[in-house]
């Protein structure tokens, strides 16, 4: 046997990069990377293809938002030049569940939607879209602007049984940007949703994590992202940001959300349940805001 050939398993590389590990804990069986906590160091491997190419664009960016960000994000400590792995400091604090969220009082869901869209100002105050373009293109060069992929889903897999769930949403969601003027192009956060929120014990947010899905997209895809934590914090978000970011009305933003979901269907339909239970959620969250029988629209 050919021993180059063999690829190191994540354990095999955390042995080796740190022999006199104490405590080596899994902490995430997401769909894209497998990651560990070792003596208080985060050390995440890619599972999937594509995968090594996402966390060196993850690197990059978080070396440029060092500094600039206001809640506590992860440190760089080392990347792999291949992106076969990196490693980064431990965010103190505590994941809450959208459950746990959505039962806050009104001052701490107020002071939640001021805190998310500080951070956006952050994040655009630090990367303009010509920046993270670049970043794009030598890094992820697959990855399309949000308002271009949302489009392009229009033409996949029309046989699911989602499809038209999918079209139906998209459609009214594009009829109502045109409706209320359509938003402009700004940076955002994909996937910022209550995983890779970090809370301190006075449930304020204080931390986020995970920053391998920059973006290009708008502020309806943005707080799409936040529609899982309820329409009231959206609301407030809507109301702190006026139209600093263009318009954004909340119905607007549950079209777009519902359609996300249902691409979350059609893209893990006649797949292998996904590791992290992503199409179980999709299907809680269409009933919440659909009805029992949206598999029927």
């Amino acid at each position: 046997m050919n021993m180059s050939s063999i690829t190191p398993t994540a354990e095999d590389i955390i042995h080796k990069l740190r022999p006199q590990a104490q405590d080596i804990k899994p902490i995430e069986e997401g769909m894209v990377n497998q990651v560990f906590v070792v003596d208080g160091e985060v050390f995440r491997f890619p599972r999937e293809a594509g995968g090594k190419q996402r966390l060196l664009y993850e690197a990059e960016t978080i070396v440029r938002l060092a500094g600039k960000i206001s809640l506590d994000i992860p440190e760089l400590i080392e990347v792999a030049p291949d992106g076969s792995y990196i490693i980064l400091s431990f965010v103190v604090g505590e994941v809450l569940s959208d459950k746990e969220i959505m039962a806050f009082n009104p001052a701490q869901k107020k002071l939640l939607a001021k805190t998310i869209i500080q951070f956006l100002r952050e994040l655009n105050a630090t990367f303009s879209i010509e920046e993270v373009k670049q970043l794009v293109k030598v890094h992820v060069p697959w990855q399309k602007p949000e308002d271009e992929f949302y489009q392009s889903i229009l033409s996949r897999n029309p046989k699911s049984k989602y499809h038209k769930l999918y079209t139906s949403y998209y459609e009214k969601y594009v009829q109502r940007q045109k409706k209320v003027g359509r938003v402009q192009g700004i940076v955002v956060r994909r996937d910022f949703h209550s995983g890779n929120m970090i809370f301190n014990d006075r449930n304020e947010l204080a931390g986020t994590i995970d920053f391998g899905d920059v973006n290009i997209g708008n502020i309806v895809t943005q707080l799409g992202q936040c529609y899982r934590l309820g329409s009231d914090i959206v609301e407030y978000m809507i109301s702190e940001l006026g139209d600093e970011f263009g318009v954004a009305d909340i119905e607007s933003i549950k079209l777009h959300a519902v359609a996300h979901e249902a691409w979350v269907l059609m893209r893990t339909e006649g797949k292998e349940p996904p590791r992290d239970g992503r199409n179980k959620l999709a299907k809680k969250l269409l009933s919440q805001w659909l009805g029992q029988n949206w598999g029927e629209l």
